[in-house]
């Protein structure tokens, strides 16, 4: 079911800016924020559960309703005004979303189902993966095929038809938060009880560790093509292209435990890492990560393995929040 809404406002706040907690001229500005809503169900209030970019520079986000009223898609223009909504034919608490190149759209769920929508927001596909349990991260590989990862540390490879081609689980005994494609193809798992591993395109393993940490819970790859994951004791770990560990350290620079939910890479070495209602700017040089920038958002945190942060542009990224509260920024990486 669908309802083309055709460009309704979002409940816009326009111009709303993170409050700085350092002096330099790095920084986020407010472009836009709103709220998660569904024009033929007013009423209802909705947690946002993930979010993905689409083609053309907008925004695709997932919202699970209150009162077990079910789960919804947005589709957002680049200036945050919603283009439609859909409600979810299945999915019980989508929990990760892609856009495919075909501008579809690919979400999956804690019990393990998955759902294609195209681009006016009509159901095309449905199924299920085999490994059982949620699904927390799902990855369009550069070869075409597109990577499940979840529950038990269990992944899934499929083609892009969805026919599956090889699965897996990773050698620890805990979920798979995220997953980040190296340039030479290859992939890094991270997830709970710090563990970490690396397995090729086809779903082979390659290597694998631990971190002295509770949980990895984000990666991104860098513009040198290293690798940046953060954790939730509120470290950041760096990994070469052979998936060995080169750096770490604190990402407040000083001893805090926080609950780093996500890091997204952008140009010059530079991440974005949201800790909370916090966020970091880090510039990464001679492998060590300085923060350069934290402050303060409107945005209610998301769960422990978040994804609803998105970058849409090199200067502009999305935040969505557990209330339904959504803000489009301009990243500023001026010295």
């Amino acid at each position: 079911m669908k309802k083309k809404i055709g460009f309704v406002l979002a409940s816009m706040v326009v111009g709303m800016s993170l409050i700085s907690e350092t002096s330099n001229a790095y920084g986020l500005n407010g472009i836009i924020a709103g709220k998660f809503s569904v024009e033929e169900k007013p009423n209802y209030t909705f947690l946002l559960t993930s979010a993905a970019l689409k083609k053309d520079g907008g925004i695709v986000a997932t919202g699970r309703a209150s009162n077990n009223n079910g789960n919804w898609y947005n589709s957002y223009d680049e200036n945050g005004r919603v283009f439609w909504s859909s409600k979810s034919e299945g999915l019980i608490d989508p929990g990760t979303t892609i856009v495919l190149p075909d501008g579809s759209t690919l979400s999956a769920s804690e019990y393990g189902k998955w759902e294609i929508k195209d681009e006016s927001g009509s159901t095309v596909q449905t199924g299920k993966w085999d490994m059982g349990g949620g699904v927390y991260k799902i990855k369009q590989l550069k070869n075409g095929k597109i990577l499940f990862a979840g529950s038990r540390g269990a992944y899934q490879i499929f083609e892009n038809d969805m026919t599956p081609f090889r699965s897996g689980f990773w050698s620890a005994n805990g979920p798979i938060y995220d997953a980040e494609e190296m340039d030479n193809g290859n992939i890094l798992l991270v997830g709970s009880l710090g563990n970490w591993s690396v397995i090729n395109n086809e779903g082979k393993g390659l290597k694998s560790g631990r971190y002295k940490t509770s949980h990895i819970t984000s990666v991104a790859r860098l513009s040198d093509g290293n690798l940046i994951a953060v954790t939730s004791p509120g470290s950041y770990i760096l990994f070469n292209q052979e998936g060995t560990i080169i750096g770490d350290g604190l990402v407040s620079g000083k001893k805090v435990v926080s609950t780093l939910l996500s890091v997204t890479s952008f140009p010059g070495n530079h991440a974005v890492v949201r800790d909370g209602s916090k966020v970091h700017i880090l510039k990464i040089e001679n492998n060590t990560a300085e923060n350069v920038y934290t402050g303060k958002t409107i945005v209610v945190k998301g769960e422990g393995n978040d994804k609803t942060t998105v970058k849409i542009s090199d200067n502009k990224i999305f935040f969505g929040g557990k209330n339904g509260i959504f803000q489009i920024m301009e990243v500023d990486l001026t010295p």
